[in-house]
């Protein structure tokens, strides 16, 4: 759109018209939000933040302590070839699922892969995981007869046992911690319960209350009052009876 906007007329300095150009261009170009300062872009499937939080770190320690148990005691000659399989076979399969879990929140499948309950997996995991490579741990030392590899490998079974003691802790002090913040309302803490200012309808008096009492006072008035009328006639009631048996008496 283009417009002509003559110039005012002025005193000896003004110059002739000037000639001033407005453009506007539609919203559906191709750069139309290019240079918005607040536009932002998509959020990729890879998460840039978990790689460094505590249990992304943690898992990253437990994969390494893992990875050198096992090429400890696969290097070595063995005492006990059931002991040492099993021990193997332990530290593996903890190192693939560590690894599963660390790729599934590094690039949030859990979003595309809702049918599972990937916290409670996760614990279900480490649970079994821990108790196992401790099993593992005791058994390879047991059986080392001190040679160098196998004692190196049952020492990295015990870190990795303590590295994933510490996830189930940090998982079950988050899901505690996240329990009790979705149980109080308004507030992190039960500090906030006390801090809740009280509203009009809190400190106004229910007109219900005070009917219910009024109720109760009449109640208990009548029946006292009832109560007086019975002791009043109970001697007129006695004495009725006695003349009643005089009469029959005689």
């Amino acid at each position: 759109m283009q417009g002509r906007l003559p110039a005012g007329r002025g005193g000896a300095g003004s110059q002739g018209a000037g000639l001033v150009r407005t453009t506007c261009s539609s919203g559906g170009g191709a750069g139309a939000g290019a240079g918005q300062p607040g536009a932002r872009p998509s959020e990729g499937p890879l998460d840039p933040v978990y790689p460094r939080t505590y249990g992304a770190l943690l898992k990253v320690a437990q994969m390494v302590t893992l990875l050198i148990a096992f090429i400890c005691v696969r290097s070595s000659v063995w005492t006990r070839y059931s002991a040492y399989s099993y021990f193997e076979v332990v530290t593996i399969c903890n190192l693939i699922m560590i690894l599963v879990f660390y790729l599934v929140h590094l690039f949030r499948l859990y979003r595309v892969l809702t049918c599972i309950s990937w916290p409670l997996s996760e614990l279900l995991h480490y649970l079994i995981g821990t108790l196992l490579l401790l099993i593992a741990s005791i058994v390879a030392a047991s059986k080392s007869y001190s040679q160098s590899g196998l004692v190196a490998g049952a020492i990295f079974g015990f870190v990795a046992t303590f590295l994933c003691l510490a996830s189930i802790w940090l998982s079950y002090k988050i899901s505690c911690v996240t329990q009790s913040t979705e149980c109080i309302p308004g507030g992190n803490t039960a500090e906030s319960l006390t801090q809740m200012p009280l509203s009009e309808d809190t400190l106004r008096p229910d007109p219900r209350q005070g009917l219910r009492r009024e109720r109760r006072g009449a109640g208990a008035q009548g029946g006292l009052l009832n109560l007086c009328s019975c002791a009043k006639a109970l001697p007129t009631l006695l004495g009725t009876r006695g003349a009643l048996g005089v009469l029959l008496g005689s």
